[in-house]
């Protein structure tokens, strides 16, 4: 109560920040509390001083309308009373937000007076006002102010319109109305026209339709919709009335928004002359508007059910324009069909594979492409595939190898069916179709591995495009337990050795794969030893990675010399998968403690990560005691922040199963390095063992 009076002076103030700023105050403690604002409300409404009551209205009009109900009804019915207009008009905005309540709050006014206002202004809001709550007004008076010299008042009285019964409404009424349509007012055109849509009756009534055809390219939409509604209507009761060539002619291209209303008009019209209105949207369906395409595509599919055989003969007949990543607006459209009719048109699309028409052969295989993920259970892949091997059109070829990968990747049952022909045709094909097709292999390795057979992905590793090598020693990893001793070989013996790096680091990546289930691993490990020298750093990784997940590895398999070089690598990866391979020499740690110690220190996390581990096993199979005072050491100041840091880790995850003495030896340490360095990871290190 205490800012009641600053904040109501605030809203009346001249300063336009200050006003705006209390008027903001206001509004938000009207929705907080209400309970607390309504007697400032209702004093402020009673206020004489216009200032105070205005603004306070105005916040009425977007407070919740519970609040407004509270608002004593003589207090708004006064402002429908006050002979300030800006009152007027915010009275009965407020009457039209409580209408809905109670209708009483209409019968209550002063009908006649406010229609009859000197101000036309509260004549428009009135007769809008009694137009949204379809009060009947006198046909005389709604005709008076319809022929009003103020286009508002003519507009919003012809809103009334529709509230009348079209019984009422005479034939000297409606040639007293057929004037206003070459009104100059947009507004006014389109409230006559959608009168007419309900008067109907065209030539009994003598309505002339040029006005109509006139206001379906006129540049106000409202207008141009309540055309096309009346010229539907038109037609409607007597298609002789007009021809659709007429309406054709009103198109004109360098009018895209009037040329979407015609066209639109056309869709209404469609089973007047579908044929005729096939043909003209075809012909403009291609056009560069997304807009316009869009409404031609969504026509189509709308009239699909009427001429299902017409449209989809006349329009995959048509060139398609794709852009980069999306489909053309031709197989958009047909597979928006699609989706109406799936099984009728993916069947019908499979007979199109065989046309002599290109463009018919591509849209068909483009439509099913989009239509294949969600309706697969319609598809039969075989069509698809003798397109692979009798087509002569690339781009054909390969919009139907990606329908085989679709479908690969939706269900890879589809595909068995017809697995060996596919494979006896893959290597007549173009490169960049085995491009595609392989990697639907290799999908369906990942997920239904038994599908493929071994020995046609094989043959395939002796293709000249490594590519085609790499892709199939990658399915070879996924399918190759099924003949694990000849796919080992084979990898071995071609696929490790590939000049192409890519395929002999997926060769190790299979092998990886595979070697669980081979009896004899060490032919493969002695493979992979050898890589562990391989020019290309991507190969030497994957073999280290490989390597050290496998228990029969040791140290006797690999020269530590072998792995310093990597361990010095400046390829961080390849440091790091020498990190996995340091526990293999835990029994001659002290020997190589020195060299690997360098990757506790590594700048890389993820290789200091790997070597803490390594370091981690190492002490778990030996104990701590054999490199307990090599660590120490370099924990102290010798060692870089990083070695300490990883150091105290490592020391965090083992020093907890050592006995007392090693604990406080290590504890001490830590205790001294926390105190000098202040790292918050050794002293966190330092806090959890003390704690333990």
């Amino acid at each position: 109560w205490q800012f009641k009076n600053s904040l109501m002076d605030g809203i009346c103030e001249n300063d336009p920040n200050s006003r705006r700023i209390c008027i903001k105050i206001l509004t938000q403690l009207e929705k907080d509390v209400p309970f607390l604002i309504l007697p400032w409300i209702i004093e402020n409404l009673r206020s004489p001083n216009y200032d105070k009551s205005y603004p306070v209205v105005r916040t009425l009009l977007k407070a919740d309308i519970k609040f407004v109900e509270k608002i004593p009804r003589e207090l708004i019915f006064n402002l429908v009373e006050d002979p300030e207009w800006r009152l007027k008009i915010l009275g009965l905005k407020l009457i039209s937000r409580l209408i809905f309540l109670d209708n009483e709050f209409l019968s209550n006014l002063n009908l006649n007076n406010l229609i009859n206002n000197p101000d036309s202004r509260i004549q428009v809001e009135i007769l809008n006002l009694l137009s949204d709550y379809s009060l009947k007004i006198p046909v005389e008076i709604i005709i008076d102010k319809i022929f009003n010299s103020n286009n508002e008042i003519s507009a919003a009285a012809i809103k009334n319109l529709k509230n009348l019964n079209i019984k009422e409404i005479d034939r000297k009424t409606i040639s007293r109305l057929i004037p206003l349509m070459k009104n100059p007012s947009s507004l006014v055109r389109a409230s006559i026209f959608n009168i007419f849509v309900k008067i109907g009756k065209f030539k009994k009534n003598n309505i002339p339709i040029l006005p109509f055809l006139d206001g379906i390219t006129d540049p106000n939409e409202f207008t141009r919709k309540a055309a096309i509604n009346v010229l539907e209507k038109y037609f409607e009761e007597d298609k002789d009335l007009l021809d659709i060539d007429t309406i054709i002619k009103k198109i004109d291209i360098n009018k895209l928004p009037s040329t979407n209303s015609v066209i639109s008009l056309l869709g209404r019209l469609w089973n007047y002359s579908p044929e005729k209105i096939l043909a003209t949207l075809l012909t403009f369906i291609k056009f560069d508007n997304e807009q316009l395409q869009e409404n031609i595509s969504n026509i189509l599919a709308e009239n699909y059910k009427n001429n299902p055989d017409l449209i989809v003969q006349k329009l995959i007949e048509i060139p398609d324009v794709s852009k980069f990543v999306t489909k053309g607006i031709i197989s958009q459209t047909l597979i928006k069909i699609g989706k109406l009719d799936p099984k009728t048109i993916i069947h019908k699309l499979l007979r199109f594979l065989d046309d002599v028409n290109d463009d018919v052969r591509i849209n068909s295989i483009i439509t099913i492409s989009g239509l294949v993920e969600e309706y697969i259970e319609y598809l039969d892949i075989k069509p698809v595939l003798l397109l692979l091997k009798r087509d002569k059109n690339k781009k054909v070829k390969k919009k139907a190898s990606l329908v085989i990968s679709e479908a690969a990747k939706k269900d890879p049952r589809v595909i068995e069916p017809i697995i060996d022909e596919f494979f006896n045709i893959f290597n007549e094909l173009e490169l960049s179709v085995k491009i595609v097709l392989s990697k639907s292999i290799l999908e369906i390795a990942r997920n239904s591995p038994d599908i493929i057979p071994v020995p046609n992905v094989l043959a395939l590793l002796s293709d000249q495009d490594s590519f085609i090598r790499e892709t199939s020693v990658k399915i070879l990893g996924y399918i190759g337990y099924k003949l694990a001793g000849r796919v080992v070989d084979t990898l071995i013996n071609n696929a490790l050795i590939d000049n192409e790096w890519i395929v002999r680091e997926a060769a190790v990546s299979s092998l990886g794969k595979i070697v669980t289930h081979v009896e004899n691993k060490e032919i493969i490990i002695e493979k992979l030893v050898y890589l562990i020298d391989d020019e290309q750093n991507w190969v030497r990784r994957s073999a280290m990675n490989i390597l050290s997940n496998m228990s029969e590895v040791n140290s006797s398999h690999i020269p530590f010399e072998k792995l310093k070089k990597c361990i010095k690598s400046d390829d961080p990866n390849v440091r790091e998968a020498s990190a996995g391979l340091i526990k293999i020499f835990s029994n001659q740690i002290e020997d190589v403690l020195e060299i690997i110690l360098i990757l506790l220190g590594d700048e890389v996390k993820e290789v200091r990560t790997s070597s803490i581990n390594g370091f981690v096993e190492i002490i778990q199979k030996m104990g701590l005691d054999r490199i307990l005072s090599k660590l120490l050491q370099n924990l102290s100041d010798e060692g870089s922040l990083e070695t300490q840091r990883s150091i105290a880790l490592i020391f965090g995850r083992t020093v907890k199963y050592e006995d007392d003495k090693i604990k406080k030896r290590v504890i001490s340490l830590l205790k001294i390095r926390c105190e000098m360095s202040q790292d918050p990871i050794i002293c966190s290190i330092l806090q959890k063992l003390k704690e333990n």
